[in-house]
């Protein structure tokens, strides 16, 4: 399921954030291609998607039509979903949505990249196939960076891209579908217990990364005592 609202579209349109409020549907227009972008990648791992139209208050049907036609001419099952408002009820056209576009036989992933490949081909790869960069370009520490992790025998390892989440390319402000860009790595990191090496780009914040063990699976309430918060 791939989750859609008209505000992101709209800002993908190029609308300032406080105005997303205001009817729109040229501006949802001008967004689509965000949208198209998304749907492409689902298809590259060989699975068709449902778009699911995360319904607020001041979307107008005109706006909600213009999402609709463009997921029927990419040949795209779409429903909207009103649950904030309706509850169960407003889930109902996605839930049978869903039941009629299920699998009924599971069709084999297909990874993007082979994980022996070396990074630079990786990183490339995804640059290439899911943001739609021309290519990449690394920083002088990213380069310190990846001949490291080569030495310390890690580059076998996928890769968990830490990027801006509100764009396509590595810089939050660009909105849309952008084109004719280049990504810069300008760090990694090796995240050895999780198994992965973290390619960042742009300058995002990050969330502190758990090991394949967290002490919060040991954490519990036991007779009104907490326990596990020191190791124990």
């Amino acid at each position: 399921v791939l989750v859609a609202t008209v505000r992101a579209l709209k800002r993908h349109g190029g609308v300032g954030r406080d105005d997303l409020g205001r009817p729109d549907p040229a501006a949802v227009e001008r967004g689509l291609g965000n949208l198209q972008k998304h749907v492409e990648n689902i298809h590259i791992f060989t699975e068709l998607p449902v778009v699911a139209l995360n319904r607020f208050a001041t979307d107008t049907e005109e706006e909600i039509a213009v999402v609709r036609r463009c997921c029927e001419e990419m040949k795209v099952p779409f429903a909207v979903s009103d649950v904030f408002e309706q509850g169960g009820e407003g889930g109902r056209e996605l839930a049978r949505t869903l039941v009629e576009h299920a699998e009924h036989k599971s069709t084999p992933f297909r990874p993007l990249y082979d994980w022996s490949e070396p990074i630079r081909v990786k990183m490339d790869t995804i640059a290439r196939q899911m943001y739609g960069a021309k290519g990449v370009i690394y920083t002088k520490q990213a380069e310190k960076d990846l001949k490291r992790v080569e030495e310390l025998g890690y580059a076998h390892l996928p890769l968990s891209v830490a990027k801006a989440p509100t764009s396509l390319s590595d810089d939050p402000a660009v909105s849309g579908r952008p084109t004719n860009f280049e990504v810069v790595v300008r760090g990694l990191i090796i995240a050895a217990g999780a198994g992965m090496v973290v390619p960042l780009l742009g300058d995002v914040m990050r969330m502190p990364g758990l090991s394949a063990s967290p002490q919060a699976l040991r954490m519990d309430l036991v007779d009104g005592e907490i326990i596990g918060l020191l190791g124990g």
